[in-house]
């Protein structure tokens, strides 16, 4: 019994129902969850921002859903940068082994100055790895196409968690959790949580000193404790 935290892929029997019961892949719940807590945080409904849609104030996210959306990121580019060569980019997007990485989401928020990108991946070495990578490819990109985005950092989850899961067995509970934090400016990695405990009793009132010894016995026997052999006499 206890908490561990590894990234999914290294949870060796995670538990399948966990997966069903969320209807999606892990990868996909964790962006989704991460990426809604960013827009409560800074208080932009993305139903209503995020591009093609824009919000009142001009505020507009781009939001790399499927993860090959790069023609929509240079459409939310030139939308909202008219220097942006839309045709220069489409075909540095059909370079083989270059092409064009899009973020896992980017604000476009002239009001307050927010220009930032986020990339999500697991907390391991594989995931600081790609996330590495993803954030190298931003920098002269978009310095070279003179675009103001910047790796995020006014979105800083410290072990943020989120019940994903809670799994009843005998007299077992087993809760897993989503927990993520911000790592490096613009990543945000995550790993998962399952701690295994055991149940709580219902709550006994004890009447008398007879009806505490009895308690504890039952409750020993319940959390399986054998009792030692009495002494010789």
């Amino acid at each position: 019994m206890g908490k561990t935290c590894k990234a999914p892929e290294s949870i060796k029997g995670f538990p399948q129902d966990a997966i069903d019961q969320l209807g999606q892949k892990i990868e996909d719940f964790a962006e989704d969850t991460i990426f809604h807590d960013y827009t409560f945080f800074v208080g932009i409904n993305p139903t209503i921002s995020t591009f093609p849609s824009r919000a009142s104030d001009g505020t507009q996210y781009f939001r790399d859903a499927t993860g090959i959306n790069t023609q929509l990121f240079i459409a939310f580019l030139a939308t909202n940068n008219p220097n942006v060569n839309v045709q220069a980019l489409s075909i540095q997007a059909l370079m083989a082994g270059g092409g064009i990485k899009n973020p896992d989401w980017m604000i476009h928020r002239k009001v307050a100055q927010d220009f930032e990108f986020y990339e999500v991946k697991p907390k391991s070495s594989s995931g600081t790895r790609e996330g590495n990578k993803k954030l190298l490819f931003f920098a002269p990109f978009f310095a070279l196409n003179n675009l103001p985005y910047t790796p995020g950092i006014k979105y800083n989850p410290q072990d943020r968690e989120e019940i994903m899961w809670i799994e009843t067995k005998g007299f077992f509970e087993t809760t897993i959790t989503l927990r993520w934090s911000r790592t490096l400016p613009g990543l945000i990695q995550y790993d998962v949580c399952v701690e295994t405990r055991l149940r709580q009793p219902g709550r006994v009132k004890v009447k008398n000193p007879f009806d505490a010894v009895t308690l504890a016995l039952l409750l020993m026997i319940w959390l399986g404790i054998e009792l030692a052999p009495a002494a010789a006499i």
